[in-house]
């Protein structure tokens, strides 16, 4: 478990007989932390209110332009705050008749050489 990073979002059991599976790479580290802040609300978790997103507001409104660009203000919104070491490069919404997909590009603040991470997110 010395090579691990973080634990791997959505939550599995470890292969390896530990209590939950972790993130080795960095570019999974950060792919599962970009998830775990999109698909989590704000207020639920415990001492920090506003970690999350606000993204089930918009589970009955309208499809339509002004509701995506909502969405996606709330997504760029939360993962710049949550995730203060994120740089996010873009993010785009494509709606069709029953969800909203997010595709995120985003780098690492900390490693001026890491490679671009890429995200699809259906919500």
């Amino acid at each position: 478990m010395a090579n691990s990073i973080n634990i791997k979002f959505p939550f599995k059991d470890s292969v390896k007989n530990f209590f939950l599976d972790t993130n080795v790479t960095t570019i999974d580290a950060i792919k599962s932390d970009i998830l775990h802040v999109l698909l989590t609300q704000k207020g639920q978790r415990m001492y920090n209110p506003r970690f999350g997103t606000s993204l089930y507001l918009y589970l009955f409104e309208p499809n339509d332009s002004i509701t995506l660009s909502d969405i996606k203000d709330e997504a760029n919104t939360s993962l710049q705050y949550c995730l203060p070491n994120i740089q996010i490069i873009s993010l785009t919404a494509v709606n069709d008749e029953t969800s909203v997909t997010l595709s995120i590009v985003a780098n690492n603040n900390e490693d001026i050489f890491a490679e671009d991470i890429y995200i699809e997110v259906q919500i």
